[in-house]
């Protein structure tokens, strides 16, 4: 088996922290467990992509029900190649909501409100676990891990450090995302609003995801090796 089908076949938890693999393979991996496969980033973007398309050459209402039926193709597709469906699930779901926002107002731009709106939260909760000292990126990182999710590492400042950078630099990447999208919302560019929402998607994220990764596992690099301690766990006794 190849190191690539290796990383692959043991998804991403653990693998963050396995010095052998590079950054590159651990992101793979991830994205891997994450998505099934790299096909999974184009199926989650194809009905957003059909949408700006429909909404150019046929209006709301063909773009509504196009989108929604690709990703309901999407989904069945899966289904009956019994695929992962997490992703699949999660864009039909996704694309429901923000078909039934556009509907609901019968204005284009309002299909792309949910995600904006998911965006905002996500950035303030990230941004917010850093001012309060819990940076999100260190608990989610020993959940990965396989870990228990006590919090053990805020006694050390290097990696509550490394996790505060990684977890702010999540935040821009939300906060940018709603800085750019709804700049173009309420200027009521539908289409300049989609091709936004899909080069700020898996795109953006996939690098901020790399730079976590590179950074985390460079500041654990660096950390001395622990030191045993004999009253944890004590010789054995002689007979």
């Amino acid at each position: 088996m190849s190191d690539e089908e290796t990383t692959r076949s043991g998804g991403s938890r653990r693998l963050w922290e396995d010095e052998s693999l590079t950054t590159k393979q651990v992101v793979e991996a991830t994205l891997a467990d994450q998505l099934g496969d790299k096909r999974g980033m184009v199926e989650s973007s194809l009905p957003v992509l059909v949408f700006v398309i429909a909404n150019l050459i046929g209006g709301l209402r063909p773009a509504i029900w196009t989108s929604l039926a690709t990703a309901t193709v999407v989904l069945v597709i899966r289904l009956a190649r019994r695929e992962k469906l997490q992703v699949a699930v999660n864009g039909f779901v996704a694309v429901l909501v923000a078909v039934i926002f556009a509907r609901s107002t019968g204005r284009a731009k309002d299909f792309y409100l949910p995600g904006i709106l998911l965006a905002i939260g996500y950035g303030l909760g990230f941004l917010v676990s850093v001012v309060v000292r819990h940076p999100l990126v260190g608990y989610i990182w020993t959940l990965a891990a396989d870990r228990k999710l006590d919090g053990a590492w805020r006694e050390d400042r290097r990696m509550l450090r490394a996790y505060g950078v990684t977890t702010l630099m999540w935040a821009g990447m939300f906060l940018l995302k709603v800085a750019v999208q709804l700049t173009l919302y309420l200027a009521n560019q539908d289409t300049a609003l989609g091709i936004a929402r899909l080069a700020m998607g898996y795109p953006l994220m996939l690098a901020v995801l790399a730079l976590t990764i590179w950074y985390v596992r460079r500041t654990q690099a660096g950390m001395p090796a622990a030191v045993p301690n004999p009253a944890a766990d004590p010789a054995p006794e002689v007979s």
